[in-house]
């Protein structure tokens, strides 16, 4: 069984707006959590391609 789990997560504080994509990253030690990381990014209003973020 791993020692890790990992969420991609697409965070939005005010509705209608383009949210902040996130991504946690906890290790697990003994079933409780260990270690933490974590990074967020802005989503664009307007992208290059068609393919998003989520």
């Amino acid at each position: 069984m791993g020692d890790h789990v990992i969420a991609h997560v697409h965070g939005i504080r005010v509705p209608g707006g383009p949210g902040t994509a996130i991504v946690d990253i906890f290790r697990l030690e003994d079933g409780r959590i260990a270690e933490h990381w974590d990074v967020m990014q802005q989503i664009p209003d307007e992208t290059r391609n068609q393919n998003g973020m989520f």
